[in-house]
C-alpha cells in the first residue's frame, strides 16, 4: 500500500460506489483533469475494463485512506446497497446483517465532515454536471456552499441507512420480532423528505407553506403556471380518486375535497352526463383515458384549474391558455400504505383505506334487490364515497354524481343537506359512509323516489334487522357493503 501511495498525484477522485452508472464517462473526464482514480470494486471492474488507470483496493481501506492527508482526495463518489434489497438475498438475517454497507456509510460520513476539502456526490445524475466543470477547466469545481449541500444530501443518505438497519432489526433480528413493526407501524417513526417547493402562501395569503417528498415525481407539468399550495392538494385528491374506477371516467375535486364524478363508455359519454357544470369552475379534473382534441374543446368551458390525465394528444394544449395539464404516472395516489396527519405533539398513522370493493360480499337483506342497471351505480357509489368527509351521503344514477352532502358533524344533517336540495331524486340510489341511524331516513328516502340504499350497516343485527324490516315495508332495496368508508376531517 505504501508503495502505491507513492505513485500517486495530489488530486484524488475516490469511488466508493455500489451504482456504476455512467463511471467510465465520469473517470475519463477525471483523468483528463489529472486526477487519479481510487476504486472499490465494482467501480474497479469498470475502470479495469476500459483500461483507465486506476488503484483498487477494499471497502475498509477507504476509512483508512480518507483519513491520510497526503493523498488530498477531492472528490469521492458514494453510494450503498440498499439494506432492503441486501435483506432479500438472505434467509437468515443474521447473514443479511453482515453484508451491509456499514464501512462504506462510515466512509461517507468522514468524507463529508471535511466540507473544506471534499466535495461528495452520490447521485449518478449528477455525473453529467460535473462532466461540463471538468471540461470548462475552472480551478474551482465546487463552491464552499455547494459542498455544504453535497455533505448535506450524503449524510441524510447514511441517516436513511441507519433507519433502514434500524427498522430491519426491529422486524427481523432476535427471537421476538415486533409484530406491529413488522405490520408496517415501527417503534420509532421518522421522516427526512426532501423539500421539494416553497409556495408564496398555504391556504392563507398569511400562512408560510412548502412542499416536502417525491410528490412531483409522479406529475409532469405540460403547461401552465407553477402549482400552488391549493392546487397541490386539489391534485392529490382528484388522483386517488380517478384511481378507483376503471370505466372512462372524469374526477373532481376543489378546495382539497373530492366534489363529483362521472362514468361512461367513453370519456366524451361521461362528459354528456354531467350537470352543474357552472360549478366546477376552479376545479382540479382528473381523467383516465388519453385526453384527445374534441373533449378538450368541450373541456376548456368548463375553465378548470388543473387537467390530471395519462396521455394528452397533440392538438389538446392549444385549446388550454389558462389551465394546468399534468400527466402522469401509473398508480398514481397508491404509494404510500399509511396516512398520516399532525396532532399537538406528534402524528397520526393509519393504514390508507384499500377495503375490496367488492359486491359479491355485499349482504343483501331485504326481499327487494337491486336491479341489474342499479349495481353499476351501487358500485360507482362505494368507490366515490370513501373520498369524501365524513358524516356524506352521495345520490348516483346512471354512474353519475346527482347530488352530494358531507363534512356534516353528523348524518342527519347531511341527509337533511340531501333532502331539501332541488335535485330530482327519482330513480337514483343513495350511498352513506356510515351505518344508517334513523329509520325515517328511508321513509324519506322513499318519498323523493330513490330506489336502493348502500351503507356499511350496524354491527348490532338487532339495528340492522329493524332497517331491513322498514325497507321491506317501504318496497325498497338496502345493501350493506360490510365496512364503513368514513373519512374524517
Amino acid at each position: 500500500w505504501h508503495a502505491r501511495k507513492k505513485r500517486l498525484v495530489t488530486k484524488a477522485a475516490l469511488f466508493i460506489t455500489r451504482d456504476t452508472t455512467g463511471l467510465v464517462r465520469l473517470g475519463k473526464a477525471l483523468c483528463k483533469r489529472g486526477y487519479r482514480l481510487l476504486a472499490i470494486e465494482p467501480a474497479a471492474k469498470e475502470f479495469e475494463a476500459a483500461s483507465l488507470e486506476h488503484i483498487s483496493f477494499s471497502a475498509k481501506e477507504a476509512l483508512v485512506q480518507l483519513s491520510d492527508k497526503q493523498l488530498e482526495v477531492e472528490l469521492v463518489f458514494a453510494n450503498f446497497r440498499d439494506p432492503q434489497e441486501v435483506e432479500r438475498n438472505y434467509t437468515s438475517w443474521k447473514s443479511a446483517f453482515c453484508d451491509f454497507d456499514f464501512e462504506l456509510v462510515a466512509a461517507i460520513r468522514l468524507a463529508a465532515k471535511q466540507l473544506g476539502s471534499i466535495a461528495i456526490i452520490g447521485d449518478p445524475n449528477e455525473y453529467d454536471d460535473l462532466i461540463i466543470r471538468l471540461e470548462k477547466g475552472d480551478s474551482v469545481l465546487y463552491s464552499e456552499s455547494e459542498k455544504v449541500e453535497l455533505a448535506a444530501r450524503a449524510l441524510s443518505a447514511t441517516a436513511d441507512f441507519d433507519i433502514a438497519v434500524a427498522r430491519f432489526l426491529e422486524t427481523s433480528a432476535g427471537d421476538r420480532p415486533d409484530l406491529s413493526a413488522l405490520s408496517g407501524y415501527p417503534k420509532t417513526l421518522r421522516s427526512a423528505l426532501p423539500r421539494s417547493r416553497i409556495f408564496p402562501y398555504g391556504e392563507n395569503p398569511h400562512q408560510k407553506a412548502a412542499l416536502y417528498g417525491s410528490f412531483f415525481d409522479s406529475f409532469q407539468t405540460l403547461t401552465g403556471p407553477d402549482l400552488s399550495y391549493e392546487t397541490v392538494l386539489n391534485l392529490n385528491v382528484a388522483a386517488c380518486l380517478i384511481g378507483e374506477f376503471q370505466k372512462p371516467t372524469l374526477a373532481f375535486s376543489k378546495k382539497g375535497m373530492a366534489i363529483s364524478a362521472v362514468s361512461g363508455e367513453t370519456l366524451e359519454e361521461a362528459f354528456e352526463k354531467l350537470s352543474d357544470r357552472g360549478q366546477l369552475s376552479g376545479t382540479a379534473l382528473a381523467v383516465n383515458m388519453t385526453l384527445h382534441e374534441g373533449l378538450a374543446k368541450e373541456l376548456s368551458d368548463l375553465d378548470c384549474a388543473i387537467i390530471l390525465a395519462p396521455r394528452f394528444s397533440e392538438a389538446v394544449i392549444c385549446n388550454f391558455e389558462s389551465s394546468i395539464l399534468i400527466t402522469s404516472k401509473e398508480g398514481v395516489g397508491y404509494e404510500s400504505l399509511l396516512e398520516t396527519r399532525s396532532v399537538i405533539g406528534g402524528v397520526l398513522a393509519q393504514d390508507k383505506d384499500f377495503a375490496s370493493i367488492n359486491p359479491m360480499q355485499w349482504q343483501l337483506p331485504t326481499r327487494a334487490q337491486p336491479l341489474v342497471d342499479q349495481w353499476s351505480d351501487l358500485i360507482f357509489a362505494a368507490r366515490f364515497i370513501r373520498h369524501v368527509r365524513s358524516s356524506a351521503c352521495v345520490v348516483v344514477k346512471d354512474e353519475r354524481i346527482v347530488s352530494l352532502a358531507f363534512s356534516q358533524p353528523d348524518q342527519s344533517l347531511a341527509w337533511s343537506a340531501m333532502a331539501s336540495s332541488e335535485e330530482n331524486l327519482a330513480g337514483t340510489i343513495l350511498a352513506f359512509d356510515e351505518p344508517i341511524g334513523e329509520r325515517l331516513i328511508l321513509e324519506e328516502a322513499k318519498n323523493l323516489g330513490i330506489e336502493a340504499v348502500l351503507h356499511p350497516g350496524h354491527e348490532d343485527s338487532q339495528k340492522d334487522d329493524s332497517l331491513a324490516s322498514r325497507a321491506d315495508d317501504l318496497g325498497m332495496a338496502l345493501v350493506k357493503t360490510g365496512f364503513s368508508s368514513r373519512k374524517l376531517m
